[in-house]
């Protein structure tokens, strides 16, 4: 499988939290913040969640690139 490249435009964002529900090992929320990367580029086993996670984003600002 491609590699994937996974990041938060954080001016998009406005903290609601779905990435985190869906995708815990990938994104974080600290405070009312917008999400955080905990992982740039995830393993294989999480690109589902990744994908479910930019899917639910009500902003669109996650910006997944396959590699």
């Amino acid at each position: 499988m491609d590699t994937m490249s996974v990041t938060v435009r954080r001016d998009f964002c406005v903290g609601n939290g779905n990435c985190v529900r869906v995708a815990p090992e990938v994104f974080a929320l600290e405070g009312s913040g917008p999400a955080e990367v905990l992982t740039k580029n995830p393993s294989d086993d999480l690109r589902e969640q990744v994908e479910e996670a930019e899917a639910f984003c009500p902003t669109d600002a996650i910006e997944v690139i396959r590699l």
